[in-house]
């Protein structure tokens, strides 16, 4: 057990379960506020900052914290990276983005919209965030009429068509959160159908763009 974590049970402070979205909201401030005035962060020195930040409100243990990583990568916060052969994560917001709450999917955009890409000296110049979110949108508007089409025979009017291609789109991102071989797992289970269509996009844009067209699909 992590001695902060070990310390601050011993004093009876309760372990922060997420149960609701200020308790999400606070957390996320929190891994936010960990990084300090870096970009890029190891992942085990941003787990042990968060323990000191957040250790009277929300001490979670190392897996809880994974997970929050990436949910926090699928709403598109953070993405992973890798640094000397070590899993890193790098903050796409600031903290003033999430303190005036959950963004919704058009706010989401703005952001992107609104800033430039941070780039470090240890990095190569990646593209413009408009270049991201015109690609995330293409992408989720490719990745609905696939659905639509393969799977519900273009039923534009089906309602029930609709929340199955939301729901399809939520549970993808979370497995693609996980790992690509989890992600073509699910569609090969569920979707088999767009499987063709779902390996060739994640192979041409990439990870982190299919993740943000999937939370497009399925919060719009």
């Amino acid at each position: 057990m992590n001695l902060i974590y070990a310390v601050v049970e011993y004093q009876g402070l309760a372990v922060n379960d997420m149960n609701t979205k200020e308790d999400r909201s606070i957390i996320e401030q929190d891994v936010i506020r960990a990084f300090g005035s870096s970009i890029i962060e190891f992942e085990a020195v941003l787990y042990q900052k968060f323990l000191m930040i957040s250790a009277t409100h929300s001490l979670i243990s190392e897996k809880d914290f994974k997970r929050i990583l990436n949910d926090m990568h699928a709403k598109g916060y953070i993405t992973p990276t890798e640094f000397q052969q070590r899993r890193c994560w790098k903050r796409q917001i600031v903290l003033e983005d999430l303190e005036i709450g959950e963004l919704t999917p058009d706010e989401f955009e703005q952001v992107f919209k609104e800033r430039d890409l941070i780039v470090t000296a240890t990095e190569t110049p990646v593209r413009p965030r408009e270049r991201i979110v015109s690609n995330s949108s293409s992408i989720a508007e490719f990745i609905e009429t696939t659905m639509l089409k393969k799977l519900y025979g273009g039923r534009l009017s089906d309602p029930t068509a609709t929340k199955n291609i939301k729901k399809h789109a939520d549970l993808m991102r979370k497995a693609l959160c996980n790992s690509e071989r989890d992600f073509l797992e699910y569609v090969r289970r569920n979707t088999p159908l767009i499987l063709e269509d779902m390996k060739q996009i994640l192979r041409e844009k990439g990870e982190d763009v299919v993740i943000l067209g999937l939370r497009l699909v399925s919060a719009v």
